[in-house]
This record gives C-alpha cells, structure tokens and sequence, in this order.
C-alpha cells in the first residue's frame, strides 16, 4: 500500500510568518510527513529553511533570532522604501547558495511579475533568490529587477499557493495554511508602511479566498491580533500556528484515509490527545 503524499502550501504574513513553524510541528508531532512544500512571501522563507532540512527545534531558534536588521536596510531608492537583499543573505547564511534541486523537500516559490501582473513560480536557481523576490512588498521594499522584468511580492497574485501546488506537485492531500484575516473593515493606517501592507492585503485577501476553497484541508491561525513587522512575538505565533494545526489533524487524517482507504490501520501515532 503506497503512503499518500502531503503538500503544504504557506502563506504570506511578514512576521506572523513565525507561526507556520508551529503548524509543522503539529505535522510532525502526529507522525506525518510533509512530501512538496509551496510558500509565498513569509512563507516561502520558512517553507526554504524546511525544505532544506532544518528540524522544527532549528527553526524555532532561528525564529527568536530574528530581527529585521537581518532582513531589510533603509535605503533611499525611486521604487521602494527599503532594500529588500537582506532576506537573500540571510537564507544563504543558513542554507548556503542552494539551488532548487539540492533540496530535501520539492520547494515552488510565488512571485509576481510587476510588469504584466502575472503570477511567476521559481523552481529552479537560486533559493534565495527566488525567496527574496517573493518576499518584495511593493512600496515598503525596492522591486527586484531579474530576467528583464521587476518582481514583486507573490502575494499580490497568488497569497496561499494551493494552486500552485496542485498546479506543480499534485499531491493525494493538499493542506493550506492562511495567515491572513477576513476583517470587513482595517484598522485606520497610521504610517506610509500600514498603507502599503493594506493595498497588499486587500489582493491578497481576495485572491487567498479562492486558494481556500480549492485545498483539501484549510488550517487558520488567529494571528490577526499580531503586528506585520512584530519580530518579537515568535514563541506566541508558534504557538497559535501550533494550536490551531493540532486541532486539524483528525481532519488531516481522514483526508489521507480518503485518498487510500486502509492506510490509517498501517500507520501508528506516536503522540494523540
């Protein structure tokens, strides 16, 4: 009896981005193994530094570690507020200069072309390249000019890459991780940055909301009461994301049943409530 395969797809969040490491330590915990990985913005860097072999424990110190001087550095270009190469040296510090195909776990980042509107998925070249692009969101960061285009954010096309996942992996069981909220109403915007993140936001939300219904288990983290740029909260995410992932996996489980009756009788958890 084959073992179904899993692909997990991560959304953006800038720091709530913390939070997707909880969700797979909830995976993990339940005996569960991830097959493909697909991440946009935020996510992409934590689904990178996954795919690349880090454990979960590996992951949760490089979240306390984190702090924004590792990723961003004022500058004073014509497109954006910051640079945005920080993220690439700081996924090549922790990966080195890997490439797509020396991964552990099959990766697609989400990018979009700033100049045609498209969606664009890296799957091969540089990891942190690719993770730097999708990370760009327009206005606070400076767009990336690659291949004879600008790219920025992935968000903005594709802000839960479950279509990209089914698009490019196909798993037996798709599980979408979205870390954005459904607010009918922002909170007013008190800086040029809560502007930029709520015009990013408003394409993401509406895009998100068809990645939702197209995933065979939708998990969602409350971290709406969470800063974008709050890189100090990382045990606090990891929990909600934690939470709410253990929640879903009865859900999980019947999703892979479905897939291939009789396999949850082949297999034994280790750790249930």
């Amino acid at each position: 009896m084959n073992r179904p395969t899993i692909g997990l797809a991560l959304s953006g969040g800038t720091a709530k981005s913390v939070a997707h490491v909880g969700v797979l330590e909830a995976i993990e915990e339940a005996g569960l193994q991830v097959d493909y990985l697909t991440g946009t913005s935020g996510g992409a860097i934590v689904a990178s530094i996954y795919a690349a072999g880090y454990s979960v424990q590996e992951l949760k110190e490089v979240a306390r570690n984190l702090r924004w001087k590792h990723l961003a550095r004022l500058t004073f270009p014509r497109l954006g507020l910051l640079a945005n190469s920080g993220v690439e040296h700081f996924v090549n510090d922790l990966l080195g200069e890997v490439d797509f195909n020396r991964l552990k776990i099959p990766l697609a980042v989400v990018a979009t072309d700033l100049l045609t509107g498209n969606k664009v998925v890296f799957r091969e070249g540089s990891v942190a390249k690719a993770v730097m692009i999708s990370t760009t969101i327009p206005n606070v960061f400076e767009p990336v000019e690659a291949d004879g285009t600008l790219y920025v954010d992935g968000g903005l096309t594709e802000y839960l890459p479950v279509e990209t996942m089914l698009d490019t992996f196909r798993p037996d069981v798709v599980i979408g991780v979205n870390l954005g909220h459904r607010e009918a109403k922002l909170t007013r915007p008190r800086h040029l940055l809560h502007v930029a993140m709520a015009v990013t936001g408003i394409a993401a939300r509406q895009n998100a909301m068809l990645s939702e219904t197209k995933a065979d288990v939708l998990i969602r983290p409350p971290a709406a009461r969470f800063p974008s740029f709050d890189l100090v909260a990382s045990e606090e995410l990891i929990e909600v994301g934690y939470k709410a992932a253990k929640q879903r996996i009865p859900d999980i489980l019947n999703a892979l049943e479905r897939k291939e009756p009789g396999w949850l009788d082949r297999i034994k958890f280790w750790s249930k409530e």
